[in-house]
């Protein structure tokens, strides 16, 4: 059984600058799914790499895609050859992305992330409308399945805003 949880203990607590998106974004912002793996989106730099490498490295990461599963053995000079790194871990599955359809590079996605503080620390999460921007972009079955719960979370916080607070929220001003 993965614990994913403990995967992204150990990315805080290395300092790897990271936002977690996909599934387990969806379920931090209230979806009824599960999810297997974690996703997340960091800097590619050779800084948070290293980083991450060192996070991982008492979890045995292994490359998934690879049908030989080398383990990872980044270098800062093998670094910037890498976009995404898909890993098995002795937690569970971890996707590391450099960007998301519908949002953009990590930066973008940074900027459009929340704060949430965990045990280990605090760390982000891809906010309600860039996760419902993002799986709309992918298309995919699944991302539609996962579409419905989040438009409805949507849709039941702007049932509690204030009308005020929707109009900003649309480009709207208030009257």
């Amino acid at each position: 059984m993965p614990d994913l949880e403990n995967l992204v203990t150990h990315l805080i607590e290395h300092g790897v600058d990271f936002a977690v998106v996909g599934g387990f974004a969806a379920v931090a912002h209230g979806a009824p799914l599960v999810t297997q793996d974690l996703d997340v989106c960091c800097e590619f730099s050779v800084d948070n790499l290293m980083r991450l490498q060192a996070a991982l490295s008492d979890l045995h990461p292994a490359h998934r895609m690879s049908p030989a599963r080398p383990p990872l053995e980044l270098t800062p000079e093998n670094c910037p050859t890498f976009r995404n790194l898909y890993l098995d871990t002795d937690h569970g599955q971890l996707g590391c992305l450099s960007g998301i359809a519908g949002v953009g590079a990590f930066a973008e996605v940074k900027r459009n992330s929340v704060p949430v503080r965990l045990p280990a620390g605090r760390c982000r999460i891809l906010s309600l409308d860039a996760l419902i921007r993002a799986r709309e972009a992918l298309g995919r079955p699944r991302d539609r399945q996962a579409l419905l719960h989040l438009k409805a979370i949507r849709e039941r916080l702007d049932q509690q805003r204030p009308i005020a607070a929707k109009d900003q929220r649309h480009g709207r001003e208030g009257s």
